[in-house]
């Protein structure tokens, strides 16, 4: 028992440096420059958060229509399942959240753009 608690504080030590560690480089923050450009806001990416089931379809902005959708093995968009084609901005109507071709939730951001397509607005993100 004691063999095993010694082996989880050396590992949650060495976790603890690695997490700490940057080279003794200083960390960017609020009030810092790059190339004379002050930073004034950190943004957190969060991981996309379509989860795509078995037999869902969703109906695709663009067109109105339900499609099934595959996320698309190397450019990870999400795409329908029959064309291939990525979509630009889609609800899941089993949760009625609207995403965009990543998989990120972007809930009431979107408004017509010109040629009646979707955009995202840019004062309603982030």
């Amino acid at each position: 028992m004691k063999i095993k608690v010694i082996n989880v504080l050396i590992m949650m030590a060495a976790l603890s440096s690695c997490i700490h560690s940057n080279n003794g480089e200083k960390l960017m923050g609020p009030g810092d420059s790059i190339n004379d450009k002050t930073i004034d806001k950190i943004s957190v990416i969060e991981p996309p958060t379509f989860i795509n089931r078995p037999d869902n379809t969703v109906v695709d902005l663009t067109t109105g229509r339900k499609v099934k959708v595959r996320i698309d093995s190397v450019s990870r968009d999400i795409v329908d399942e029959v064309t291939g084609i990525p979509l630009q901005f889609f609800v899941d109507p089993s949760n009625n959240d609207t995403f965009d071709t990543k998989g990120n939730k972007v809930n009431n951001t979107l408004i017509k753009g010109r040629n009646n397509s979707w955009v995202i607005d840019k004062n309603k993100r982030n």
